[in-house]
């Protein structure tokens, strides 16, 4: 299980990184072309073949970030579902245990024992009680 959340959260990481590394890229590459061509002072039929290039060189790299970006947030899904289900589990056990518990309880109250007076019952509770306190008393005196 620790297994599983390290790689997760390396997975999350790298992606996130890289991602972020082709998009900072993409943008230098994009502003540094920009700012080369409009120093030069171009004609209006040079600017064109300009967009052109940094469209065919930006593209590929914004067109990965975002496959990378939807992994990124496929995988974070993926996760939160197992988490999900796992606490699915224990909810459900937790439920089946105490119905079971209550249905044992309905039980032990409803039978009725020949030759077994149920006044006494409060009374056998309590000395029972006061016998576990002195019990318990002494292991921890020991």
């Amino acid at each position: 299980m620790e297994t599983n959340k390290k790689l997760s959260n390396w997975i999350v990481s790298f992606n996130l990184k890289l991602s972020l590394i082709y998009i900072g890229i993409a943008l230098f590459l994009g502003i540094s072309i920009i700012l080369i061509v409009f120093h030069s002072k171009p004609q209006l039929e040079e600017l064109g073949l300009v967009g052109d290039f940094i469209g065919g060189l930006m593209n590929p790299l914004i067109g990965i970030s975002a496959a990378l970006l939807t992994f990124l947030a496929f995988w974070i899904q993926y996760q939160a579902n197992q988490d999900i289900r796992e606490q699915f589990k224990i909810q459900q056990f937790e439920s089946q245990f105490y119905e079971m518990l209550r249905l044992h309880k309905d039980n032990v109250n409803e039978m009725k024992i020949q030759g077994y007076d149920n006044s006494t019952t409060e009374e056998y509770k309590t000395s029972n009680i006061k016998e576990i306190k002195i019990h318990v008393q002494r292991l921890i005196e020991k």
